[in-house]
């Protein structure tokens, strides 16, 4: 806009203002006027514009014209001869001739267009219309119906351009539509108008704007079109009515007035058009109006004819990479099947986008499509150019959003589904995923009606063939014919429903899975993909009870197990992955998965309810261990070869790409650590559940990669053993237990070479895993607190963790069970042939005995085999047992045994059945082997006797027995394996009981030196023994009764566990098995916990089996020393000792034992009154001897000169005799003092300790402890603390 016009508008403004204003606008106009005088006279105003823009009394204030009315006058004859005057052509003063030449022109141009000039031509027309006074809007009719008729004619394209209006040629062809949309009219829009109108929008001829208006002028506006009129009425698009449930449409109405909307049988010619510009390729116009009607929310493509002609318009544009890629491409494509049209262009991505779902209205386009984006795929691969962001995102888009929708519109066709999967192979299944994601999100959404009712089919007939599926071979076969139909093309939802029904009803995982052999690869993929999104949903995964998985997870499970063994389509990357970030999020409940999936493909079952046997055979051969699990002969190489398979399958998805094989290992094994520390439950029997099978699910684990992969292939993968420990913060435990088969080929030195030499040579060479021992012991140095050095050497740590109970004990006895029935099996298998000599069965029978007698071979060899290890590796142990332990009579390190217990046996007899045995064994090959500087007896003190220091209260020191620390640290299967380990223990304690054996396998080791670290001293007597285990049973009675009587479920629960497991050992003594058969009765009658009592009534009818093999005191302790003479004995020891000055060879020798803090004067007092309790409980009352037995095992303290005492009471025993004249009285007068003293005392410590535990309850309220069954409620900080610490403890190293 110009400066003038400004001014003008200004003006005229102003002069508004003066007219509407209430005072005298005489003298304004006037003023105004003069101001427009000036501007004219100084050239800024124009007089023209001042008449076109200004009122009539500003005109004439200026003096540019005379009167108003004038001026009025002339505007409303003007008005009127354009707005009412009716314009009427005469068509009499046209001439005939005029028209004739016309026609005979046009009609020339039709039957010769290529003999006449445009330029030329259009001068011929533009005289013609001159010299005869022809009407231009007539001609242009007669150009357009000419050109109707003959649309491959570019001359009337250019003729119609001598119009220099285009209003004039839409208002024609708004005329021929206008013809056709009459209420009255029944003819349908003719094809060829359509056609015409699209040919003139391509030759840019008349703009789609400018039409488009004219048709909604004349079409009751198209913003009111409701969708059901863009509908095309056939008898095919009834069916899109029925997927709703009530009948109705699914589709959505435009929010516009009803009445604005066109009934459903008018023709919509807005679709008709867009057919006509797809037909002509006219992509530019057509997406104007698409994009116009989808702001409206219509999509045309709805409209079935719309969409084919779409679909015909992409197969035209990518014809030329389709005849690039195929032999068979049309005759007209087969001359450019060389030029490779790669990547596609824009303008057919858009295309492909546009059509989206609709594409699979078209099933010829649809599979050329997905070839041609398959080519593009290995176009881009082979040029290394897929790191291209664009095209691959541009490839991906196209498959998430076009081609899976489209299959899922196309009836059930096999040969398309392995064309997709042609095409997904070539997508990471990251990308596979996002495009299922993809397809989902269009399955779900409303706007399309063609795959809402697609989707409803699919899942009435998934539905219809669950609700007939069963176990019955023929039925899963026929069924799952009809299931893999459905899936072919809609594998989304019929996987949905399937996954849908499983979670509700988990007797239908195994026909479900034997049903999917009809499934494609494609459908199996998609089967992960559900499977994972059905895992990933944000809903609980515990029952209401808080303490059991939900039915639907355990049943996602054992479905992913079975499918993952059978079928190899299943996606286990994937799986794998999900895994990893669900830990990753700390969710550690899905383990599950990975446990299903390992048991199912590996074979590899982690069994918490092993039979004794069981337990034993599993420190043998894996032949051993296969005949022990119960498994047929006849299947063993069947199940050994479908073992290998799943082995290899599980070994490639793990090490693909995403190499999450090592990360799951670290991710499970922190996992132990943060569930106890960091988890969301606080009731104590959640998280010990929840470890107990993370445990369960790392111990499989790390035996799959033991398994699936050699020592050289672990040792090129596996980080180093420091790295594992402090960088992942692996415990030492799980950290050995993977390491443990690299260092089965450690490499060890020969006797006779030096400490430098020794040092310097190579003792690992393992794949890159290449150390000298000073590099390897540096290694494991660094795994472990330094106090732990200042006792043991890493040679010890390192041949501690490093082997196994098979290359240190034979199971000898299941050895010789398993040939006795494997003899008993050839012995009928003999007779069985000589009963039916027939060829057919004979020939069968020969077959199983040849097994038969393979599988004895193989067994004889491997015990042989299994001796030799065994042979070869004790003498190795006894060569280097020398220098494992350090002298321990330096002071102020810590205590050799507490490192040993802790560092070593515990950590690891935690673990599994296995490893409580192998321990156990571990410490009786040190004493057999006489190692230096390595007790016997202070192990089991330190281990049955000992206690910690604890303060429950700030100022009161408690001493707590070691054992119950360990027992309430652990979980339910740690307890089980405690619970072996201490089983094994007694047993052992009850077979040296046994004078003969203990001759032959202690008497004579270093281990039971009466004065430990002193060469001369003599060893400990068989008597000596009897009353030190006599001691240790006592306070282990003592231990288990504190947990018994605690509040504390963790104690109890774990408690009658171990008693359990042990019940065919412990308790040996009569009045011990019935102080705790009194209490756990108690706990059977009085608890509330349903859990409990359940396990108390357990172990009583256990306990009750062994009630005949209990022992008094007399028949433990009878043989030995008359107690008469044991009281002179230690009473003259007393005083010898007293004399001498000198305290304990136990005391000298530990001082870290008692941390109590008792002084050595108090402590012989005590011990003299312990000895002379000993000796006068003969002389007293039953009901006095009862009293001073329980008074002795309510102890709380143990005496450490107590065993010196015992000690050298066989050295003095002729020495006594004349103590024996003391007289009665006076013998019983002490006895009863001591008696009394003893008894007060015992009550005191009671008190004390049960007031020291019950007062954090008073403290801090009322705790809601764990209830039996449904999973005990604990408030549960305190418990949980304790909890914590007490892990924390335990797994610092």
């Amino acid at each position: 806009m110009d400066t003038t016009t400004i001014l003008v508008d200004i003006l005229w403004f102003l002069s508004l203002n003066i007219e509407f204003s209430s005072e005298d606008n005489q003298a304004k106009y006037i003023c105004l006027g003069d101001i427009v005088n000036h501007c004219v006279r100084a050239d800024l105003l124009c007089i023209k514009k001042l008449h076109e823009r200004c009122d009539g009394m500003l005109l004439k204030v200026a003096g540019f014209i005379e009167t108003v009315d004038s001026i009025k006058r002339k505007e409303v004859r003007l008005n009127t001869r354009l707005v009412y005057t009716q314009q009427k052509a005469n068509l009499l003063q046209d001439e005939a001739e005029g028209w004739a030449r016309s026609f005979a022109l046009l009609h020339t141009l039709g039957v010769h267009e290529h003999s006449y000039d445009c330029a030329a031509l259009t001068k011929t027309v533009t005289s013609l219309i001159g010299t005869y006074n022809l009407d231009p809007c007539r001609f242009c009719e007669l150009i357009l119906d000419a050109y109707e008729h003959d649309l491959t004619n570019i001359v009337y394209s250019e003729l119609l351009k001598i119009f220099s209006s285009q209003l004039v040629i839409v208002r024609a062809l708004a005329f021929r539509f206008r013809c056709f949309q009459s209420s009255q009219q029944t003819e349908a829009t003719p094809e060829h108008v359509y056609r015409l109108a699209a040919e003139l929008l391509q030759n840019r001829i008349i703009r789609i704007e400018e039409l488009y208006e004219s048709l909604a002028g004349e079409t009751q506006r198209t913003e009111g079109i409701s969708k059901a009129s863009y509908r095309d009425g056939t008898d095919d698009q009834h069916a899109w009515e029925n997927s709703n449930k009530k009948g109705t449409s699914i589709l959505r109405q435009v929010p516009f007035s009803a009445s604005c909307s066109i009934s459903a049988s008018s023709q919509n010619q807005i679709l008709g058009l867009i057919k006509a510009l797809l037909s002509k390729g006219d992509w530019s116009n057509a997406k104007k109006i698409i994009d116009r009607l989808a702001e409206l929310g219509v999509n045309p493509l709805e409209a079935e004819s719309v969409a084919r002609s779409l679909c015909t318009m992409i197969g035209r544009k990518i014809s030329m990479s389709y005849a690039s890629i195929v032999p068979w491409a049309d005759k007209k494509d087969r001359s450019k099947r060389d030029e490779v049209i790669f990547p596609l262009s824009r303008e057919e991505f858009e295309l492909l986008l546009s059509a989206g779902p609709y594409l699979g209205n078209d099933v010829i386009v649809f599979t050329r499509s997905v070839r041609v984006i398959t080519a593009h795929f290995a176009a881009l691969e082979q040029q290394a150019a897929f790191q291209d962001n664009i095209q691959r995102a541009r490839l991906e888009e196209v498959v998430g959003r076009v081609l899976l929708p489209a299959l899922t519109l196309i009836p059930s066709n096999p040969a398309l589904a392995m064309e997709m999967w042609a095409l997904l192979q070539h997508m990471s299944y990251t990308s596979r995923f996002r495009s299922y994601f993809q397809w989902r999100q269009a399955l779900t959404q409303k706007d399309c009606q063609q795959l809402a009712s697609s989707r409803a089919n699919a899942e009435r007939e998934t539905k219809s063939v669950m609700r007939r599926l069963s176990k019955d071979k023929d039925i899963i076969k026929e069924f799952g014919r009809k299931l893999g139909k459905a899936a072919h093309c809609a594998p989304l939802e019929v996987f949905h429903t399937v996954v849908s029904q499983i979670e509700a009803y988990n007797n239908m995982i195994s026909p479900v899975v034997e049903s999917f052999k009809f499934l494609s690869n494609f459908g199996l993929d998609v089967l992960t993909f559900v499977l994972i999104e059905a895992l990933a949903k944000s809903r609980t995964r515990l029952k209401q009870d808080g303490t059991n998985i939900s039915m639907w997870l355990s049943s996602l499970a054992t479905f992913c197990g079975l499918v993952s063994k059978k079928y190899n389509g299943f996606e286990l990357t994937a799986l794998m992955q999900y895994i990893c970030n669900q830990l990753k999020d700390r969710q550690s409940i899905d383990l599950l998965v990975l446990k299903e999936v390992l048991s199912s493909m590996a074979g590899i079952e982690v069994l918490s309810n092993l039979t004794e046997q069981q337990i034993e055979s599993r420190c043998g051969t894996e032949v051993l261990q296969r005949m022990s699990a119960s498994c047929s002969v006849g299947n063993v190489q069947l199940t050994l070869k479908m073992k290998h398979k799943g082995l290899d399958r599980l070994r490639a998805a793990l090490t693909a790409k995403d190499q999450c094989l090592i990360p799951l290992l670290v991710l499970i094994a922190q996992a132990r650590s943060w569930i106890i520390f960091h988890s969301e439950f606080s009731q104590l029997k959640i998280i010990s559940d929840l470890f107990d099978k993370c445990t369960e699910t790392l111990m499989q684990y790390v035996e799959f990669i033991v398994q699936s992969h050699t020592v050289v292939q672990m040792a090129d993968i596996l980080p180093p053993l420091s790295d594992l420990v402090n960088k992942y913060h692996v415990g030492v435990d799980i950290a050995f237990l993977v390491y443990r088969p690299i260092f089965q080929n450690i490499i060890h030195p020969k006797p006779g070479c030096s400490e430098l030499e020794y040092m310097q040579q190579i003792a690992l060479d393992v794949g890159n895993k290449v150390y000298t021992w000073d590099e390897l012991n540096g290694i494991v140095k660094a795994c472990f607190p330094p106090h732990v050095w200042h006792h043991v050497t890493p040679a010890f740590v390192l041949n501690f963790w490093s082997l196994s109970a098979y290359d240190i004990y034979i199971p000898r006895t299941q050895y010789e069970v398993e040939l006795s029935k494997l003899h008993s099996e050839r012995s009928r298998i003999q007779k069985s042939a000589m009963r039916e000599p027939s060829q057919s069965s004979g020939g069968k029978l020969k077959r199983e005995l040849e097994r038969n007698s393979q599988t004895i071979s193989e067994l004889q060899a491997e015990v042989e085999k299994h001796e030799r290890v065994v042979a070869e590796v004790d003498r190795r142990l006894k060569r280097e047992s020398d220098t494992w332990f350090m002298s321990t009579a330096e002071e102020g390190k810590s205590d050799l045994i507490n490192i040993i217990l802790e560092a070593c046996i515990l950590q690891r007899a935690m673990l599994s059945h296995i490893d409580s045995i192998y321990c156990h064994r571990f410490l009786l090959k040190l004493n057999s082997m006489a190692t230096k500087n390595f007790s016997t007896v202070e192990y089991f003190i330190k281990l049955l006797s000992s206690r910690s220091t604890g303060a429950s209260t700030p100022g009161v020191v408690t001493p707590i027995p070691v054992l119950v620390h360990i027992i309430f640290s652990c979980t339910e299967n740690e307890a089980n394996h405690v619970g072996k380990f201490l089983c094994q223990t007694f047993q052992t304690l009850d077979q040296w009981t046994d004078k003969a054996i203990y001759e032959n396998e202690c008497k004579c080791m270093p281990g039971f030196s009466s004065c430990f670290g002193n060469a001369q001293s003599r060893p400990i007597s068989h008597e000596e023994f009897v009353r030190i285990t006599y001691r240790w049973l006592l306070k282990a009675t003592r231990a288990f009764l504190n947990c018994l009587e605690s509040d504390e479920y963790m104690h109890i629960r774990n408690s009658l566990i171990v008693l359990n497991r042990v019940s065919h050992v412990f308790p040996k003594l009569r009045k011990c098995g019935q102080h705790i058969e009194k209490r756990v009765a108690e706990i059977k009658l009085g608890d509330s916990r349903a859990d409990l009592k359940t396990m108390a009534e357990a172990y009583l009818a256990s306990l009750s089996k062994q009630k005949g093999t209990w022992k008094g005191d007399d028949e433990l302790i009878g043989g030995s020393v008359s107690k008469t003479k044991l009281v002179s004995v230690q009473r003259r020891t007393q005083e010898q000792r007293e004399a001498s000055g000198t305290n304990s060879t136990v005391h000298e020798r530990s001082p870290n034992l008692h941390k109590s803090g008792h002084k050595s004067g108090r402590i012989d007092e005590r011990t003299q009154r312990q000895d002379v309790t000993v000796a006068g409980k003969q002389r007293t009352s039953n009901s006095n001897h009862n009293q001073t037995v329980q008074n002795f095992a309510e102890d709380k303290r143990m005496p450490s000169n107590a065993l010196n005492s015992t000690l050298n009471t066989a050295s003095t025993t002729n020495r006594s005799i004349h103590d024996t004249n003391i007289s009665e009285s006076r013998r019983k007068q002490d006895t009863r003092q001591l008696l009394s003293d003893k008894k007060e005392r015992s009550l005191d410590n009671d008190n004390k300790e049960h007031k020291i535990m019950r007062e954090p309850r008073e403290v801090k309220g009322k705790n809601d402890y764990l209830r039996g069954g449904r999973g005990t409620e604990q408030s549960g900080e305190q418990s949980k603390e304790v909890l914590a610490n007490t892990s924390k403890r335990k797994k610092q190293y």
